[in-house]
């Protein structure tokens, strides 16, 4: 009787630890949508060091390059391709970088998904447009959404191509 309540047992074992499914692992849309307030900016770095037209040049973009009103400009997505830009609390008075919340669509590259098309509040064309770039997602998870993207700065003087790295926290 012990051996066939033994044997029971431990089919009962193997039947819950298999009937169970494991973790289901978000999408690269569900990450991007997850923190409930966005993403802020938390680190920028530029390679090649990024020349200023003052004739600096800039390594860390959050001392030097950036504007004080670009960071805390906030980042939300959904699932369903929306990216929208929100200026955060800090709005410059004289009208320049993000004055009110707007909206665009992002997607992923049909090719490979850790490639994605999306704007960035402080790429601008030269009407100062915000642009849409092609951007290299490095890590994706509910706490950090880092990436690069690689720009043409044909506006500035030595006219170089630089790399951004760009990390996103989750605002509070």
């Amino acid at each position: 009787m012990k051996k066939a309540f033994l044997a029971l047992a431990v089919a009962a074992c193997a039947v819950f630890f298999t009937a169970c499914p494991g973790p289901v692992e978000k999408t690269k849309a569900e990450l991007l949508a997850s923190p409930k307030n966005g993403w802020v900016l938390s680190a920028a770095e530029s390679s090649p060091a990024y020349h200023m037209s003052t004739g600096e040049y800039v390594s860390n973009l959050m001392n030097g390059y950036l504007y004080d009103y670009e960071l805390d400009d906030i980042m939300t997505f959904t699932v369903e391709g929306v990216q929208t830009l929100d200026p955060g609390a800090n709005i410059d008075p004289e009208g320049y970088g993000l004055q009110e919340a707007v909206t665009y669509q992002y997607l992923f590259d049909q090719t490979d998904d850790n490639w994605m098309y999306m704007q960035v509040p402080f790429i601008v064309d030269a009407d100062l447009n915000i642009m849409q770039v092609r951007c290299h997602i490095l890590n994706l998870t509910e706490d950090e959404f880092k990436f690069n993207c690689t720009i043409d700065d044909v506006e500035n003087p030595t006219k170089e191509e630089y790399t951004f790295t760009l990390t996103y926290v989750p605002a509070k």
